[in-house]
């Protein structure tokens, strides 16, 4: 009977023990994740005022498939001007069929911004914020995307500077135009900040955050296919510099690196996301960039525009993403004005004493009042100019 109540005592002190044990380390990790995520600037979205621009189709969805979409933006002071997209990317962490995506959309797609009329695609974030360049790119492309990332120049080159830079495999015809641009941040655009060195040779090596954005920036050498690929470059190498550290070196990387993002991701979901891209890394990274293989064609009446078929892009786009295809609305053809003008779409008029009426909902095309369609048919001087959809890489 005595053994028995000297048992039963030792469990119970074990048990206490263990749950204070427990208690403390549930404190800790909970003050290390609020640290972490301290700096973390959420905005949902919505907040900009463009919520009342509800969609207008339907999109597949999976809740084993998650879409993000990724803008980078040209401002140089986001305090006074937001700026264009000059990277407009869609992450997919597709748990699904175990794999990691990159989408990459041309800036210079032609294609209606609700609201607004028919310009490049890279004004609908300067016009409209978060909100309009998530509506912007799932009523053109069929998607349903819900969560975005905003960094602009200076933070995107403080988020590569906290995971301590990343390895690039610079070619040497890139050099001078990476150089041309370092050379004008360092002299330009951030004169206050510290001077970045210069690249002296090509091959695989590590570059700090502004020569990484100015590789990412580097359009003229080539083609904007070959820059969105240079993007998606910096995007792995990101990846894969965060996934080989260590957990303290990932935990600094995520409390500075987050200090860098707008985001309407909340720190839970964010934890969640990391969890869930890292151990789909080693299986590689899908990329795609848009608009597709043959899929658009160049108007360069009044400004250069690449003026996509949205009906043959979007089952490539559903069997990347989702790897099959869907039923869709099929969209009628993007209508091109000679010289874009980027302006709100005019509201009806009201009686002075009616209550202000909000901007009515677009359609999904730009008013018919916009010249005939652009197609190698009514149009001279238009041809496809295709470009190769890049399948897949190792990470």
């Amino acid at each position: 009977m005595i053994r028995a109540m000297s048992r039963r005592r030792l469990l119970l002190k074990t048990f206490a023990v263990s749950m204070a044990v427990l208690s403390v380390l549930a404190v800790l990790a909970y003050g290390l994740w609020s640290y972490v995520f301290s700096g973390l600037v959420t905005e949902p979205l919505g907040a900009s005022g463009a919520s009342s621009l509800g969609p207008t189709r339907e999109a597949p969805h999976n809740d084993r498939i998650l879409n993000i979409l990724l803008i980078g933006t040209d401002s140089r002071d986001p305090a006074t001007s937001r700026g264009d997209s000059d990277i407009l990317m869609v992450l997919t962490v597709d748990r699904l069929h175990g794999s990691v995506k990159l989408l990459s959309i041309l800036r210079d797609l032609y294609v209606p911004i609700p609201g607004y009329g028919g310009d490049k695609i890279k004004k609908a974030y300067s016009v409209g914020g978060a909100e309009l360049a998530v509506r912007t790119v799932n009523e053109n492309f069929g998607l349903d995307i819900q969560d975005y990332a905003v960094v602009d120049f200076q933070s995107a080159e403080n988020l590569i500077d906290a995971m301590g830079g990343v390895e690039i495999d610079v070619k040497d015809a890139e050099i001078p135009y990476v150089n041309k641009g370092i050379r004008e941040e360092n002299e330009t655009i951030f004169p206050d900040s510290a001077a970045v060195p210069l690249l002296t040779k090509g091959g695989l090596q590590r570059l700090v955050g502004r020569q990484a954005v100015s590789y990412a920036r580097v359009r003229k050498l080539d083609s904007d296919f070959e820059r969105t690929q240079r993007q998606r470059d910096v995007l792995k190498a990101m990846m894969a510099q965060f996934s080989a550290s260590d957990l303290v070196t990932k935990t600094n990387i995520l409390r500075k690196g987050l200090s860098c993002v707008t985001t309407n991701l909340t720190a839970s979901e964010i934890t969640w996301l990391s969890m869930e891209v890292l151990p789909l890394l080693p299986n590689g990274v899908k990329e795609m960039h848009l608009p597709t293989d043959g899929d658009y064609m160049i108007h360069g009446e009044g400004g250069w525009f690449m003026v996509p078929s949205r009906n043959s892009m979007i089952p490539k786009i559903q069997e990347f993403i989702w790897e099959q295809t869907f039923p869709f609305v099929t969209y009628a053809p993007i209508r091109v004005s000679p010289t874009p003008t980027l302006s709100p779409e005019p509201t009806p008029s009201a009686a002075p004493t009616s209550t202000p009426q909000p901007t009515p909902e677009p359609s999904p095309e730009i008013s018919p009042e916009i010249s005939p369609e652009i197609s190698p048919e009514n149009t001279p001087g238009l041809s496809p100019t295709p470009e190769p959809i890049v399948e897949s890489t190792a990470a």
